[in-house]
């Protein structure tokens, strides 16, 4: 008598678990944060974080490995190394980070890795605009050297300032990331080169949009994951327009790579 009551017991458990298993799975999204605590995704949500960048792990080193082939000289081997090596970078760290999240939470790891996430953006920023600034021999020179070595201070003032006040201040660490990406685009519009490549502005509009979700964890469901497909289509425009404008053929130095 004593063991059927404990088998039934168990089942019971059983089924209030899986139960419990379920409605955690499917539950879209969880509260918002309160002031700088750090929002905690959903079971549902870490796995779509987790996807929406997995995903493009792969496409990214063949996209390096099309810019390397497509240099026609130094300086464009230079560029295509930076700029698909930082695409390259930030998908496999965003997808190492959002992977240690899920299985560590709070650990070391996470937040080492959480650092590293924030951090490459601002070099990925960087990368995006190096195919532009210095794949080409640009005139005058001393404007386009001005604007490379704003936006590398820039870069580097956004990954100290997101070191030292890492989760604090969040929507001033937002204000940044977009004054980095937008400063260097509003000199570039305003020197009158480039303007006829409307992918560049295409583009810049999937980050603006996407920092909309990238700023909405517990208020819109799977906001991050959301803010991932904007920055994958921005990047995704971006690059077609680098091929397209700045890589249009591939080299026969190179080829062989």
């Amino acid at each position: 008598m004593n063991e059927c009551c404990e088998e039934k017991t168990l089942i019971e458990n059983n089924n209030h678990l899986l139960s419990q298993r379920n409605k955690a799975f499917f539950k879209w999204k969880n509260e918002k944060p309160h002031k700088n605590a750090g929002y905690v995704p959903t079971l549902l949500e870490h796995i779509a974080n987790i996807g929406t960048h997995g995903i493009f792990i792969i496409p990214a080193i063949n996209c390096l490995r099309e810019l390397i082939k497509r240099s026609s000289n130094e300086q464009k081997f230079i560029a295509a190394i930076v700029y698909g090596g930082s695409l390259f970078l930030v998908v496999t760290v965003s997808t190492l980070f959002h992977c240690a999240h899920f299985w560590f939470c709070q650990g070391l790891v996470k937040n080492i890795l959480h650092r590293c996430d924030r951090a490459f953006i601002y070099i990925f920023i960087l990368g995006t605009y190096f195919p532009w600034l210095y794949a080409e021999v640009l005139e005058p020179y001393e404007l386009f050297e001005k604007i490379r070595a704003g936006l590398c201070v820039m870069v580097i003032l956004g990954i100290l300032y997101q070191q030292l006040y890492h989760q604090k201040y969040k929507a001033l660490e937002t204000v940044f990331y977009l004054i980095t990406g937008l400063m260097p685009s509003i000199a570039l519009y305003g020197s009158g080169l480039y303007t006829d490549v409307p992918e560049l502005k295409t583009g810049a509009l999937m980050y603006i949009v996407g920092l909309v979700f990238f700023k909405s964890d517990g208020l819109i469901p799977c906001a991050h994951a959301i803010w991932h497909a904007f920055s994958v289509t921005g990047a995704a425009i971006h690059y077609w327009a680098v091929l397209e404008h700045l890589y249009p053929e591939p080299s026969e130095f190179f080829s062989q790579i």
